[in-house]
């Protein structure tokens, strides 16, 4: 059964597709799984691991991405993957143990922007399978965890030209620990990249500072990007290019550290990243509130705790 899909049209401006794309009412006919009660997945599927994943409220999550046979993800460009027409990205959700929502992207055409079906699923009570749920559902499962609307898919994958976020030569050159990451080598194998890395790609500096940028880049960088959305009014850029190599050139210091405050209400602080001091930066601020002024702006009602500590160091250890 194929249900109506009206691309989502949030802050990023109308869709530019010409008529509205349909997909699946179950995930079990999405192509994730072989056999979706042992959760086998189907033939063609590689599961990625970004380094810097975003915060979705504490919960465990895995991803899954497959091409169409004999197709290739652009890798020209280092910065800037471009996925073929066919390309399925799955990302399901797990809280306390128990699967409450996965997601797909699907390109159906092209552009990007217009071209791509989005839909979330939410888990039955017995995980038999999860069905669409176009308008959202929130509180699952007796928690603060929220599954998003269809119509708000648009505020993260559409405000720059990245419908596809985590998925990049910076996200799965390495793991956490910095080793080589096995997604990436998983893509290798099958020979999915048109250009294979010429080196590892992590963010610039070390300690702290990396993991910051890192962070910042993950959480912040498809919105906070110069061809976004938002980048018309706020000229604020969080992502990182493969080239960065060092922390102060990188767009995140240039237009955060030191920088006034603007389109946002007076709440006593002194600018976007005040040296030596979070409680008076705004990025420390909306970062550590849920509440109309949060950051990101939608679906998470929880405060990445360790998010917010890393930022703060990041924030001290910079020079008055």
């Amino acid at each position: 059964m194929l249900i109506a899909a009206s691309l989502c049209g949030a802050c990023g401006g109308e869709a530019t597709s010409p008529g509205p794309l349909t997909g699946p009412a179950r995930l079990v006919d999405t192509g994730l799984y072989s056999d979706a009660a042992s959760r086998a997945l189907a033939d063609g599927i590689v599961t990625v691991s970004p380094r810097y994943p975003l915060w979705s409220d504490g919960a465990e999550k895995q991803r899954y991405l497959s091409l169409p046979p004999g197709m290739q993800i652009d890798t020209s460009n280092m910065d800037d993957w471009k996925f073929p027409v066919g390309t399925r990205v799955w990302k399901s959700f797990s809280m306390n143990g128990r699967l409450v929502e996965t997601r797909l992207l699907e390109k159906r055409r092209e552009p990007d922007d217009g071209g791509w079906f989005q839909m979330s699923y939410a888990w039955l009570e017995d995980e038999s399978d999860a069905v669409a749920v176009p308008e959202g559902v929130t509180n699952v499962r007796g928690t603060t965890y929220e599954i998003p609307a269809q119509r708000d898919c648009r505020s993260c994958h559409y405000h720059g030209e990245k419908p596809v976020i985590g998925i990049s030569a910076l996200q799965l050159s390495t793991t956490a620990d910095g080793s080589d990451s096995p997604s990436m080598a998983a893509l290798l194998d099958r020979g999915w990249l048109s250009a294979a890395p010429t080196r590892r790609y992590t963010p610039p500096g070390t300690g702290v500072v990396q993991d910051a940028l890192g962070y910042l880049h993950g959480n912040c960088g498809h919105c906070h990007y110069s061809r976004s959305a938002v980048a018309a009014e706020v000229k604020v850029f969080m992502n990182l290019f493969v080239a960065d190599d060092d922390p102060l050139a990188t767009q995140a210091y240039r237009t955060l550290v030191g920088q006034p405050i603007h389109h946002f209400p007076d709440v006593g602080l002194e600018g976007l990243v005040v040296p030596g001091k979070p409680d008076k930066s705004l990025v420390h601020y909306r970062m550590d509130r849920r509440d109309v002024s949060q950051m990101p702006p939608i679906v998470t009602h929880e405060v990445d705790e360790s998010g917010v500590a890393t930022v703060d160091a990041w924030i001290l250890g910079l020079a008055p």
